[in-house]
């Protein structure tokens, strides 16, 4: 599995910069191939084993690598005209408006194409949204999808999925960064509607990004690649340091760069940045449930997780039903409701899942996860 990651990893150097591939050898295509689309880093496989001649046979491994470079770059030209109606819709409108994440994070790859996302997120104002919401419904380049706790979802007529948000405070992040993250305002300078976050704050909302997903179970490779992107293409002050003190976030961006450093600068292992690999490579894009339930159980144990599903706080079901925002007694109601739709709906494999996942954790797993995150000092 170790070659098997140092070959990923040369890999995506290669893609991005033409680095020569060595010790690559066809048996191990497979087992690098699933690795590689766990951490949505197919397309850039592809695109390096190609150049350097190695992409060559009709297996399925091969095909599937090829399939994820050219859905990259179909995916690229869709979203970009997306963002293009985005930008015309709100300039036309004077909305002002702030691209996020990979809409901003892509113009710093060779090709735009190489940095993926699932959605394009924009932020405008609370006092903003039904306005922007209907600025972009009004021709029929994008239809409403559901209004969620700190977004709103629209689909383009290709099916590319925009998360409109409306703050970047979610409920279960410290409170501290949701303050910090209240102000994003006030760190943006603006040409026209469109609005810019200045590089240091940017780079905060990065890491506290990346910070929210790995408490959540694990946040990938990509967020890593775009940390070490950013540092290459932008120098930054001591604010960003007092952001990151601030936050309580400096240790977790040390180690975060550390560990970017180690996949893409040869830089060396110490042994906080091996268990946070071990951390993020087994748990893919978004987290294995694994990962999710060991993080959970050193804040709450067994008993505290299963408590936790059964009966979930008054803060993510005012979400799931928000009559309770105006009629708080009904949240017992809700509740019931909400356990009918789990046990009739197509949500009781995942859960039963997750009870056994949470009844089967081992205290080392617990442990470690404790250790680690203590660690990151998350």
């Amino acid at each position: 599995m170790r070659e098997t990651t140092e070959m990923l990893f040369q890999c995506i150097k290669s893609a991005l910069n033409g680095a020569e591939i060595t010790g690559f050898s066809p048996d191990m295509l497979g087992e690098l191939c699933a690795l590689a689309t766990a951490h949505d880093m197919a397309h850039l496989v592809a695109e390096a084993l190609d150049a350097a001649g190695l992409l060559n046979g009709t297996d399925e491994a091969t095909q599937t690598l090829r399939r994820a470079r050219f859905a990259a770059v179909f995916r690229a030209e869709q979203m970009d005209e997306a963002l293009a109606a985005i930008r015309e819709a709100f300039s036309a409108e004077n909305i002002p408006f702030l691209p996020l994440k990979g809409a901003v994070i892509r113009e710093l790859y060779p090709a735009r194409w190489q940095r993926t996302s699932c959605d394009i997120d924009v932020l405008v104002s609370e006092e903003n949204l039904s306005a922007a919401a209907d600025a972009l419904t009004d021709g029929e380049e994008f239809t409403l999808g559901e209004k969620g706790a700190h977004d709103l979802s629209l689909y383009s007529t290709a099916g590319v999925h925009v998360e409109l948000h409306y703050t970047l405070v979610e409920d279960h992040i410290p409170p501290v960064i949701q303050r910090l993250l209240r102000a994003v305002w006030r760190h943006t300078f603006a040409k026209a509607a469109e609005h810019t976050l200045d590089a240091d704050y940017f780079y905060f909302y990065h890491i506290a990004h990346m910070a929210k997903h790995f408490a959540l179970g694990g946040c990938g490779i990509r967020p890593l690649l775009d940390l070490w992107l950013l540092r290459k293409h932008h120098s930054y002050t001591a604010e960003l340091d007092m952001l990151l003190d601030e936050s309580g976030l400096a240790t977790f961006e040390q180690s975060a760069r550390h560990l970017a450093s180690v996949w893409f600068d040869d830089a060396a292992h110490n042994d906080v940045t091996a268990r946070m690999e071990a951390f993020i490579l087994r748990g893919g894009v978004y987290g294995t449930l694994e990962n999710q339930i060991a993080v959970a159980q050193k804040k709450r144990g067994k008993l505290g997780y299963l408590l936790s599903k059964i009966f979930v706080p008054y803060r993510v079901l005012k979400h799931q039903y928000p009559i309770i925002q105006r009629h708080k007694w009904l949240t017992p109601v809700c509740h019931v409701r909400r356990w009918c739709k789990l046990l009739l709906g197509g949500e009781w494999r995942r859960v039963r899942r997750a009870l056994r996942v949470n009844n089967g954790m081992t205290r080392a797993a617990v442990r470690a996860a404790g250790k680690l995150f203590s660690d990151l000092e998350l």
